[in-house]
């Protein structure tokens, strides 16, 4: 689906500031830096999967080997389709939770869209914003809170 993306983006001259998907139960935010036109920029890749039926850890054990955590900012350039139209300069994994439930709040104005993920745990009780990332809508220019 990637590879089609990335065409009609080429084709139309643009490209989104964020893709939002779900059906993983757990929650991951990935950044796919590269370079459309005759800019770098930056999209946030966010699958929001908890809202409500089981969490599921984001790695899993294998032939007796215990799961390895991957660590936030972690290169994970191997997901990028080898069909891509656009090659990724960079693919990172920045955070994830696969232990809470949670929701996203979306916040659009004319300058910027703000994603944030709210976990609600059962170690806290309360629900509170685990991840924040807002886009500036002008340059495609990404920060992380």
């Amino acid at each position: 689906m990637l590879a089609q993306i990335d065409e009609i983006c080429l084709q139309e001259g643009v490209y989104p500031h964020a893709f939002l998907a779900a059906h993983a139960h757990n929650y991951q935010r990935y950044t796919r830096i590269m370079k459309f036109g005759n800019a770098e920029i930056d999209v946030p890749f966010i699958v929001c999967g908890d809202g409500g039926h089981n969490v599921n850890p984001i790695v899993r054990s294998s032939k007796g080997h215990p799961a390895e955590e991957p660590h936030a900012g972690s290169s994970v350039d191997y997901l990028e389709s080898k069909k891509a139209a656009i090659k990724a300069k960079q693919l990172l994994l920045e955070k994830y939770n696969d232990t809470n439930y949670g929701y996203l709040r979306i916040r659009v104005d004319k300058e910027q869209l703000r994603i944030g993920f709210h976990q609600v745990g059962a170690s806290t009780l309360a629900q509170s914003r685990y991840d924040m990332v807002t886009v500036d809508l002008d340059d495609h220019i990404m920060v992380a809170n």
